[in-house]
C-alpha cells in the first residue's frame, strides 16, 4: 500500500511539474543555438545541413537555394541566397534574429513578408 501511494504521488508530481515545460523549451533553445552555429560558419554544406535539420524538426516549412556570381573591382564574389518558407517555429525565428543581430557577421537576414525569410552569405573568390 505504501509503495502504491508513493508511485501515485510520483506520477501526480510528474504530471504537474512546473519545470517540465521550461526544460523542453530549454532543450529546444539549445537545438536552435546549435543550428545557428552551423549557419554562422558560412559554409554552404553546413548551412544546407542546418536547414535540412530545421525542416525535419518542423522549425521551417521548406527552403530554397540560389547563388549568383558577381565580378567587380574587388574581385569575384558568390552570393548565396537561402529562402526559408513559413510556417516558422517562433522561437527558432527569434533565435535566428538575435543571432544575426548580435553575432551574424557572416550572414544577412531580411524578412520581406511574414511568409519568407531570406538569408544571404557572401563568399569571396580569389
Amino acid at each position: 500500500m505504501k509503495q502504491l501511494r508513493q508511485t501515485i504521488r510520483r506520477i501526480i508530481f510528474e504530471m504537474n511539474d512546473p519545470y517540465k515545460e521550461y526544460s523542453s523549451w530549454e532543450e529546444n533553445h539549445k537545438r536552435h543555438v546549435k543550428l545557428m552555429k552551423l549557419i554562422q560558419t558560412g559554409d554552404t554544406e553546413n548551412i544546407n545541413q542546418a536547414l535540412e535539420l530545421s525542416e525535419a524538426m518542423e522549425y521551417i516549412d521548406s527552403f530554397s537555394y540560389k547563388e549568383e556570381i558577381y565580378d567587380g573591382y574587388s574581385g569575384k564574389k558568390i552570393y548565396h541566397y537561402y529562402e526559408l518558407y513559413a510556417p516558422f517555429d517562433e522561437d527558432f525565428l527569434q533565435t535566428m534574429r538575435s543571432t544575426q543581430k548580435y553575432g551574424g557577421k557572416y550572414f544577412e537576414m531580411t524578412e520581406p513578408d511574414d511568409e519568407v525569410v531570406v538569408l544571404m552569405f557572401v563568399e569571396k573568390i580569389k
